[in-house]
């Protein structure tokens, strides 16, 4: 009886739902920090862009931004990314807790999304800042190292999750 309550479930998954909410909580760690401090970001990406760039004239302004509005969009998507699939993994989590099954499943889909939201977080992040310091003005500068294993991972978890919950749902309760 007490492995069947729902804090016992709840430790067994605590590794993938402790990254999980880490990445709600740096999404929303960014929102705050740019609304905190929305002028001091937009001087200091300013100033970065006009350095890298050599851009000193009016004229050149157009083009700081327009890179300037591209990085702040790029920063905006890094938090928003966070904090969805953060939510999203946190909620998938919570939905399997309750399902009958292998206790090493549930662990695995757990750790599959953690990490995997962890990794995705961290490179959309990377990919914004290496935006904003790259010399060149193109919106194609992105780094996939971390963002692709991420991306797998949580795909994997969340395709588990999915296949996990259909199957618990599907499977006759008992025969009379």
């Amino acid at each position: 009886m007490e492995k069947l309550r729902t804090i016992y479930r709840l430790r067994i998954l605590r590794g993938g739902l402790l990254l999980s909410i880490i990445s709600i909580l740096w999404g929303l760690g960014l929102f705050v920090f740019f609304k905190m401090f929305p002028g001091g970001m937009t001087s200091h990406l300013k100033s970065v862009i006009c350095d890298a760039n050599g851009i000193t004239t009016e004229a050149e302004m157009d083009v700081i931004f327009c890179k300037l509005s591209q990085a702040s969009y790029n920063f905006y998507q890094a938090a928003t990314s966070a904090v969805i699939l953060g939510v999203m993994s946190v909620v998938f989590l919570l939905v399997i807790i309750r399902l009958n099954g292998n206790t090493q499943i549930r662990k695995i889909i757990s750790w599959l999304m953690g990490v995997g939201i962890v990794l995705y977080s961290i490179a959309e992040f990377y990919n914004a800042m290496i935006f904003v310091n790259s010399t060149n003005l193109s919106v194609d500068s992105t780094n996939q190292w971390m963002l692709i294993p991420g991306l797998i991972l949580l795909f994997c978890g969340v395709l588990l999750a999915v296949i996990k919950i259909i199957r618990d749902i599907t499977e006759p309760v008992g025969v009379d």
